[in-house]
């Protein structure tokens, strides 16, 4: 089991945003999660990832608790199941005065310690994994939006995380930038990395999704296979929803 959650609920104020949650994603599992705007999807990745706090439940990353109503784990033991995890977020949030390359080697020499060769090796080779080896010594305002997504994405990989959580990662992406970072998202299906991608690509949700989860108003309505969520009729608000792609 990758992650856990059981009864998960977070606030801002007297907003609920997440009432209730449970949800097991298993080890290599692709999971998207679909549904309107404000239903809490964006929340519940940030959740997994411990930038947000959340006021009750359990979590747990690989059956370690990142967060338990009966034990919390140390600061010590958090870092560690953290670094289990990478994410990538809606916007790039690339450093503007480093090039691609340099972008992929900071969190590996800053957070990770790894020598400068080491990391200058690693970052080389997952920039070319992602399309990107013409483009290593460019700066961000040089790469157009779709070239400093897979940067963003290649940082990630650098860490070698065992779940990679996506929130819209084309979202900020002109409709033609958009497919060349949904394939490099596709292409890492195979190395028995978990995912759970937060997308309004309903296209390639059904394409690339092991299971696929629909919430509404912060609760999840349901949870099963890309074909039962989105060829069965039998839940009004799902179907509704979809009728606008």
């Amino acid at each position: 089991m990758s992650i856990k959650i059981k009864n998960l609920n977070k606030s801002f104020g007297n907003l609920n945003i997440l009432k209730d949650v449970s949800l097991d994603i298993n080890k290599g599992e692709i999971i998207s999660i679909i549904g309107p705007s404000g239903s809490g999807k964006s929340t519940l990745l940030r959740c997994f990832i411990d930038l947000e706090k959340i006021d009750s439940g359990t979590l747990e990353v690989f059956r370690s608790p990142l967060v338990c109503d009966k034990r919390n784990p140390g600061k010590k033991e958090k870092t560690e199941i953290l670094k289990k995890m990478g994410m990538v977020f809606q916007s790039f949030n690339l450093f503007p005065h480093k090039t691609a390359l340099e972008n992929v080697m900071e969190p590996l020499i800053v957070v990770d310690k790894v020598k400068k060769e080491a990391a200058l090796k690693k970052a080389m080779e997952i920039l070319t994994m992602v399309g990107l080896e013409d483009r290593m010594n460019n700066y961000p305002q040089a790469l157009s939006g779709g070239q400093q997504q897979r940067v963003a994405i290649a940082r990630v990989l650098a860490r070698n995380p065992k779940i990679l959580l996506f929130d819209e990662p084309t979202s900020a992406l002109d409709p033609e930038m958009v497919k060349e970072v949904l394939t490099v998202i596709e292409s890492l299906r195979d190395t028995g990395i978990t995912m759970v991608i937060v997308s309004h690509e309903m296209k390639f949700v059904k394409q690339v999704s092991d299971r696929v989860v629909f919430m509404d108003c912060g609760t999840i309505l349901s949870c099963d296979t890309p074909d039962k969520i989105f060829n069965s009729a039998e839940n009004e608000r799902i179907s509704k929803f979809l009728n606008n792609f």
